[in-house]
């Protein structure tokens, strides 16, 4: 029986986080899903910022230069195709707009 603890445990654990990435996924399809707006409320903030935080660089010869497209499909899939509730079309046009930005471009109201 003692070895059952750790694993129930474990399982519980990762079944809430999975829930929480859902749930940030989600916020973050919400919170950006208006094409036709960059502002947002300010309970949008951290989802945002969660999005934007995720970048990737490529080292050169001399410098360490932003990656865009890298940066675009990481992002796409950490975030993005977590969200099991939202629709495919809403996932690429945040991704088309958005994915390989390297700041937000967010105002927050």
């Amino acid at each position: 029986m003692r070895t059952i603890k750790p694993l129930l445990a474990a399982a519980l654990l990762l079944a809430a986080l999975s829930s929480h990435a859902n749930e940030a996924a989600c916020g973050v399809l919400l919170c950006m899903s208006d094409a036709s707006s960059t502002s947002a409320p300010h309970q949008c903030k951290p989802y945002v910022e969660a999005y934007f935080d995720i970048r990737v660089y490529k080292k050169g010869t001399f410098k360490t230069k932003f990656d865009p497209v890298r940066t675009a499909k990481k992002r796409y899939e950490m975030i993005l195709e977590h969200c099991q509730d939202a629709r495919q079309s809403d996932r690429d046009r945040i991704h088309a707009k958005f994915g390989m930005l390297q700041w937000s471009p967010f105002v927050f109201n």
